[in-house]
C-alpha cells in the first residue's frame, strides 16, 4: 500500500491565517482482489457461492447505470466562469444533529438516484426471492447455451481453415475471442431484458393490478367474475391457448385468486431494478470488505489522519447511500474541482474532525457547500448534459456559438475555452476584462450572456448540436 503524498492549505477568510495540511493518502492493492475473493468466500455455503457469482455476472452485465447517476461533470470551468453557484443552506446549529443528518441523506439519495419515487415492488418478499431466482436462473442457463453456441459455431469454422490459418487463429484471433463473448452476451441479454419489460408494459396496461386490489376492498362477485374472464383470455391469448391458468383459479378460493392476480400482474419493472440494486449491494460488499481487511493489514503503518482518511474514502458509508466514495464520481468530481482552499477546509473538517478553524466555521461551510452541489448535480447530469459536454469540447462549442454570436463574442469565447488539442488552458476574466477594455463585471456578465445564448441554440430541437454533437 504505496502512499499519495498530500499537501493542502486552507485560509481563514476573517484573519488570513493559513493552515498547511500534510499527510499520506493510502490506496488498497486492488491487485490482490482475486487472492481475498477466495477468503472472503470462505465462509459461504455452497449455494450461497452460487448466488454471489450468478449476482457478480449479472452486475457486469446491467449494473445500474439507469438507476444511479454516475456521470463526470468538469466543474472547475462552470465554477470559475460562474455559469453554475452553490447555494444550498443546511441546518447545523448544535444539538440538531439528526434534522442535520435527515436533510443530508434527503439531498444524497436526490443527487445519486436517477427515480424520484422509491422501489415499489407489490410482492411479498418470498414472491420477490423467487422472482429474483428465476430471473437469475434465466440468466445462468443463456449465458451456458451462449457459451456452447459461440464455441460450437468457432469449431465447425476452424475446421475449414488450412494448418497455417489455424496457427494464425490460436496464436492471435482466439485471445480476442472472451472479450467478442462477452460483449455479444451484453448485447443479447440487454435486448431481452428490453422486450421483457415491453411486454410487462403490455401486462400493466390492463389494469388487473389495481382492478384486483380495488376488490379486496370493496368485493363484487360480477366485478371479480368479470376481472377473472380478462385475466384468463388475456394469458390464454399470450401462452398460445394454454388454459393452465383457468384450472388454477377454478381450485382456489377468490381471495387466493385476487392475491395471485396483485402478485403476477403488478409491474416486474421495479423488482428487476431491485434485482440490479442487490447485485450490485453483492459486489459492494465484497469490495467494502476487501477495503477493511487492507486497513487492517496497514493500520499500525498509518498515522490518525491516513487512518481516518481511508476509512471516509474505502468503507461503506451510510451518509452515501452505503456506497463507496473513492468509487463514486458524484464525490469525486466535488473533492477534485473545488477549490484548492474549500478542499483544505474539508479535509480539516473530515479528517482532522475540526468544526472551526480560527473564527471560521468550517463544518457550516464545508457543509453548504456539499449540499450546494448536491442539489445542483442532478439538474447538471439530466437536464443540461448536452449543453455542459458541448461546453468541453471546443470544436463543436465554437460551431454552435458562430451561430448565435458576433465576432467579438467568438473571439472572447475562443479565450474561455480549453484547447484540448494544444492543452492550452483557458484565460481568466479578470486579463479578458483588460483586454478588452471592460470592467470585470462587463466582462462577467458578457461571458455569461455568450454561455446563454449557447444554451439556448444547444436546447432549440434541429439546431447544428444535433449535428454535431
Amino acid at each position: 500500500m504505496k502512499p499519495i503524498p498530500i499537501k493542502l492549505t486552507a485560509t481563514d477568510e476573517l484573519t488570513g491565517e493559513q493552515i498547511h495540511v500534510e499527510f499520506g493518502m493510502k490506496i488498497p492493492d486492488f491487485e490482490g482482489m482475486p487472492r481475498a475473493l477466495q477468503k472472503y468466500l470462505k465462509g459461504f455455503s455452497v449455494e450461497q457461492i452460487r448466488l454471489f457469482w450468478l449476482l457478480l455476472k449479472f452486475n457486469t452485465i446491467y449494473g445500474t447505470d439507469n438507476l444511479i447517476r454516475r456521470r463526470d461533470i468538469d466543474l472547475k470551468m462552470l465554477l470559475e466562469k460562474k455559469l453554475i453557484t452553490f447555494e444550498q443552506k443546511v441546518t447545523h446549529s448544535k444539538g440538531d444533529d439528526q434534522m442535520l443528518q435527515t436533510e443530508m441523506n434527503e439531498l444524497i439519495e436526490k443527487a445519486l438516484l436517477k427515480r424520484e419515487n422509491r422501489f415499489i415492488v407489490p410482492m411479498s418478499e418470498e414472491a420477490y426471492f423467487e422472482f429474483r431466482e428465476m430471473i437469475l436462473l434465466e440468466f445462468e442457463d443463456i449465458e451456458k447455451k451462449f457459451e456452447t453456441m459461440i464455441e460450437s459455431a468457432l469449431d465447425e469454422e476452424i475446421k475449414n481453415l488450412s494448418l497455417g490459418k489455424k496457427l494464425k487463429y490460436y496464436f492471435k484471433v482466439k485471445k480476442k475471442i472472451p472479450e467478442l463473448t462477452k460483449e455479444l452476451k451484453a448485447q443479447s441479454f440487454q435486448t431481452l431484458i428490453q422486450k421483457a419489460k415491453e411486454l410487462d408494459n403490455e401486462l400493466v396496461k390492463q389494469g388487473f393490478h389495481e382492478e384486483a386490489i380495488s376488490l379486496v376492498k370493496d368485493f363484487d362477485h360480477m366485478r371479480y367474475q368479470l376481472l377473472l374472464q380478462r385475466v384468463i383470455r388475456y394469458f390464454e391469448e399470450l401462452d398460445g391457448g394454454d388454459s393452465f391458468h383457468k384450472q388454477e383459479f377454478e381450485v382456489h378460493g377468490e381471495l387466493s385468486n385476487l392475491q395471485w392476480i396483485i402478485e403476477n400482474t403488478a409491474s416486474r419493472n421495479d423488482a428487476f431494478d431491485l434485482i440490479c440494486m442487490d447485485a450490485e449491494e453483492a459486489y459492494l460488499d465484497f469490495l467494502d470488505w476487501f477495503c477493511r481487511e487492507e486497513y487492517k493489514r496497514y493500520k499500525d503503518k498509518m498515522n490518525k489522519a491516513e487512518r481516518r482518511a481511508f476509512q471516509l474514502l474505502f468503507f461503506r458509508r451510510k451518509a452515501f447511500y452505503g456506497r463507496i466514495p473513492a468509487f463514486e464520481p458524484l464525490f469525486l468530481n466535488f473533492i477534485s474541482d473545488i477549490d484548492k482552499d474549500v478542499l483544505g477546509k474539508l479535509v480539516l473538517h473530515l479528517v482532522l474532525k475540526k468544526d472551526r478553524f480560527g473564527g471560521y466555521d468550517l463544518k457550516g461551510d464545508v457543509l453548504n457547500k456539499w449540499a450546494g452541489y448536491l442539489s445542483v448535480y442532478p439538474t447538471l447530469v439530466d437536464r443540461d448534459i448536452d449543453y455542459f459536454e458541448l461546453l468541453f469540447n471546443r470544436d463543436k462549442c465554437m460551431a454552435v456559438a458562430a451561430e448565435v454570436c458576433t465576432r467579438e463574442e467568438l473571439e472572447i469565447l475562443s479565450y474561455c475555452l480549453k484547447d484540448e488539442k494544444s492543452n492550452e488552458q483557458p484565460i481568466s476574466n479578470e486579463i479578458l476584462a483588460t483586454k478588452y477594455r471592460y470592467t470585470l463585471e462587463e466582462m462577467n456578465e458578457l461571458i455569461q450572456g455568450i454561455f446563454r445564448k449557447i444554451k439556448s441554440q444547444c436546447s432549440k430541437e434541429g439546431s447544428i448540436v444535433n449535428e454535431v454533437v
